[in-house]
């Protein structure tokens, strides 16, 4: 099995925020990654199987290719979690609300929504202008007390 250092302590909370960035479940991440369900349970909750929390750089590629985040910002490096998807290399599921980038170079963001296979921008078809997109954060909702 490949290895690589040891995460930063941290390992198992960002894969649980990347699950739920994604609406992703244990049982979906086991599918797209291709590892067992176990073994991404044990990962999110490493004290409760007594056994460390290190994936092997092959299930983490895979992990973080399901969850569409970088291995770095999995592993818990300090680097973003969204990170834009070219619509080159493919669209957005139908009927959501996403951050685009536009214009010359990609230089503006805004929101769009993407419905019938097309990007709108202010209620408009914008296909031609949209290079890049990203889900949409979550919405804050405050300190809880």
């Amino acid at each position: 099995m490949d290895t690589i250092e040891k995460p930063m302590d941290n390992f198992p909370t960002r894969l649980r925020t990347a699950m739920q960035m994604r609406n992703m479940s244990v049982n979906t991440l086991s599918k797209k990654s291709g590892i067992s369900s176990r073994t991404i349970y044990i990962y999110l909750n490493p004290e409760k199987y007594h056994r460390e929390s290190c994936p092997g750089s092959n299930n983490l590629e895979a992990m973080a290719e399901a969850l569409d985040v970088s291995m770095d910002w999995l592993w818990g490096r300090p680097v973003d979690l969204m990170k834009w998807i070219p619509t080159s290399e493919r669209l957005p599921e139908e009927g959501g609300m996403y951050l685009a980038t536009w214009g010359d170079n990609g230089g503006k963001v805004d929101t769009a929504f993407f419905l019938n296979g097309h990007f709108r921008l202010y209620g408009e078809i914008k296909d031609h202008l949209i290079s890049a997109w990203m889900p949409l954060p979550k919405l804050y909702r405050g300190e809880k007390k």
